[in-house]
């Protein structure tokens, strides 16, 4: 694949640029060759632990169980249970008051607590009855103060304030990975020790933003950023193009196992150039991933290999030519690709990045460095096969460039069928290029240097990109209604109207169908009231003064539940949910009495149930939600086609005329909702 002009990790050390580089401290001498391992130490800390103990993969079900079992609390009701550890909390937090290092607890949330005065083992006294000691860690976050690292009060101090230096605080599912190489020289004197070399990684929770990744991973840095966009789907899943694709699945290790787990990205390492060649790179790495593993059950490791271009590099481009250049950073990604493969490290179909899994029964492991996948750069040919840098033929970048009229004139030529199977650097024939280059543009936009995800917004591609895709895909003659799914990126053939496919349709089916028959039920049962109150989560939509008729008016809540049945109607005969084909279903039941229109006439919407629809299928899409769709009905979904519109519920929505629903909440300056 060419390298594109876009920033990309590891830049910064091509420049020669490192802000983080270690001073030499005075009075250490260069390490002799004889230098044995023992004289390094390498260090791996998470910067926030606070954030790390609450996201321990032990379960929020295992902790309680085992805080109930230490209490003493197993014969309890889980009420009662709850009751007993919100008294032994604030039994806690009453015997500490006057104590120089306050504990703070609240029975709702457990702030980042001081340790007390005689803290060296990890516990506290619990209650005054009979003196007996529980798990201080357990009560409140595991691994908050590791016992190694606590020895008297000084270093305690000197740790938990390197530990709260967490830049991304704020982002609760991203924990930092700080590491240090430390050259001792022989000695326990720390003054004569000397910092060589440091590493940064992150370790991501995906599942914690699986619904919003693209939204998540743009804002931590510019390498999660390009990790998010380069590899990943707007869920977290692997693009279908490293599965399946011909040649960018590459070695085709990479499957649907890389959708789900953690992700340690590996951003940089440095070792200082004298020290190089000792295997420190490896001991880092291998630090890193043991420290990972401490801290999730499962994990795939990632690095771009550029990582480990040094700062030499940076004197080494100067005053050289382009082609010079070109060689020269070949030369050390070469170095750099090779290392990671010495590690495990296996590129990810035909991309930059390189990933390792923790599960060691992955083919990753076995599969030898020789055939790890290399992308080819194919030879030019001085007649119509000539390319660009990026191998793009005359007909790619016709293509690229939305120029239909072009695009026609080649493919009339006669090498036209032979130039639409000619690939690029990266693999793509001129449409694969072509859907991958319109696929970018939908999911996001490039804005300084912010990537802002665009998914909710895409209204379609434009006229001359849609003839561009018919040309290549040979529809001479293709109907308003393949063109339309060319437009809106249908990808099973079957969308209504180009943009609402079958797994979608049948996700909004069945919440209008289960929702109607359960307000079906109450409409007359119910008091108006308490009709309300129960059913109050569907009225986000719904205008506050029909909510107040609601209460009132049988009619009204009985309107609200037909429209429901009406939006089944519409899913059921194929067509769009739209507010006109909604309607038009009402008019042709003959609805008596008309409790619909009554519900209309008042204020009430087909929006205010349409949406809602959107918002609920959205809440339990096996992405974008909770995955209660899925875990109900996977032998109806899996018998329909997938298609690359399944999970795009903002976009259908706006397309059905309603609002873009997203799962993030956009709100102005003033804190106002925003539309996405």
């Amino acid at each position: 694949m060419a390298m594109s002009s876009q920033k990309r990790p590891g830049d910064e050390l091509i420049r020669g640029v490192d802000a983080k580089k270690p001073r030499t401290e005075e009075g250490v001498q260069s390490p002799p060759d004889s230098a044995s391992a023992d004289h390094f130490i390498v260090e791996i800390k998470l910067r926030s632990l606070t954030k790390a103990g609450r996201n321990d993969p032990k379960s929020h079900k295992d902790r309680m169980e085992t805080r109930w079992k230490e209490l003493g609390l197993t014969s309890l009701d889980v009420k009662e249970k709850e009751d007993k550890v919100e008294e032994l909390i604030v039994d806690v937090h009453t015997q500490s008051e006057g104590a120089e290092d306050r504990v703070e607890i609240s029975s709702t949330t457990l702030s980042e607590p001081q340790a007390p005065e005689n803290m060296n083992t990890g516990q506290i006294e619990c209650g005054p009855a009979d003196g007996e000691s529980m798990d201080y860690d357990e009560l409140l976050i595991e691994d908050e103060y590791p016992e190694d690292r606590i020895e008297d009060d000084s270093s305690f101090e000197e740790f938990t304030e390197k530990s709260s230096d967490d830049e991304f605080a704020e982002f609760e599912w991203l924990e930092p990975l700080d590491g240090t190489v430390t050259y001792t020289g022989g000695t326990a004197d720390v003054s004569h020790h000397k910092q060589i070399g440091h590493c940064v990684g992150k370790l991501i929770r995906r599942s914690k933003i699986r619904s919003i990744f693209y939204h998540e991973m743009e804002e931590p840095s510019r390498e999660t950023c390009l990790l998010a966009f380069d590899l990943f789907d707007r869920y977290g899943c692997l693009k279908p193009e490293y599965k399946n694709h011909s040649i960018r699945k590459g070695s085709g290790i990479w499957k649907e196992e890389l959708d789900d787990g953690d992700i340690l990205l590996i951003e940089k390492i440095k070792i200082d150039e004298e020290y190089r060649r000792r295997g420190l790179g490896n001991r880092v790495v291998t630090a890193m991933l043991q420290k990972t593993r401490e801290k999730t059950r499962g994990f795939f490791a990632i690095t771009w290999p550029t990582v480990l271009w040094t700062d030499k590099l940076g004197d080494e481009v100067d005053e050289k030519t382009e082609t010079e250049r070109l060689i020269i950073l070949k030369s050390y990604d070469n170095i750099a690709q090779a290392f990671s493969r010495s590690l495990g490290f296996r590129r990810v179909g035909s991309s930059y990045w390189f990933a390792l899994a923790s599960d060691p029964g992955h083919p990753c492991h076995s599969l030898s460095v020789n055939d790890n996948y290399d992308p080819e750069t194919p030879a030019t040919d001085p007649s119509w096969f000539m390319s660009d840098k990026e191998g793009n033929t005359l007909l790619h970048i016709a293509a690229l460039n939305s120029q239909p009229r072009t695009v026609d004139w080649i493919m009339k030529n006669e090498f036209g069928e032979q130039m639409l199977s000619t690939r690029n650097d990266a693999g793509d024939t001129p449409l694969e290029a072509t859907l991958m280059d319109l696929e970018g543009k939908r999911t996001r936009r490039e804005v300084m240097n912010l990537t802002v995800p665009m998914s909710d917004k895409f209204e379609g591609y434009s006229k001359s990109s849609v003839l561009c895709i018919a040309r290549l895909k040979g529809l001479t003659k293709a109907s308003q209604l393949d063109l339309a799914r060319l437009t809106f990126g249908c990808t099973c053939g079957q969308c209504i109207e180009g943009f609402l496919s079958p797994r979608m349709t049948y996700a909004l089916l069945c919440q209008a169908e289960i929702q109607h028959d359960l307000l079906n039920g109450e409409v007359f049962r119910e008091l108006g009231p308490d009709w309300v109150d129960w059913h109050r989560d569907m009225f986000e939509y719904v205008p506050e003064k029909v909510q107040d008729n609601f209460k009132t008016n049988k009619s009204m809540r009985q309107g609200f539940t037909n429209m429901f049945d009406y939006i089944a109607a519409c899913l059921r005969a194929k067509i769009l949910p739209t507010e006109t084909n909604v309607l038009a279903t009402l008019r042709n039941t003959g609805e008596w009495p008309p409790a619909t229109d009554n519900f209309l006439q008042r204020g009430g919407s087909v929006a205010s149930v349409a949406t809602m629809c959107f918002q609920l299928a959205m809440d339990q899409d096996e992405f974008a939600g909770d995955s209660q769709h899925q875990d109900v009905f996977s032998g109806q979904i899996e018998a329909l086609p997938e298609c690359r519109n399944d999970h795009e519920f903002g976009f259908v929505s706006g397309m059905c005329g309603y609002k873009r629903i997203s799962q993030i909440r956009y709100v102005s300056v003033f804190g106002e909702p925003l539309s996405p």
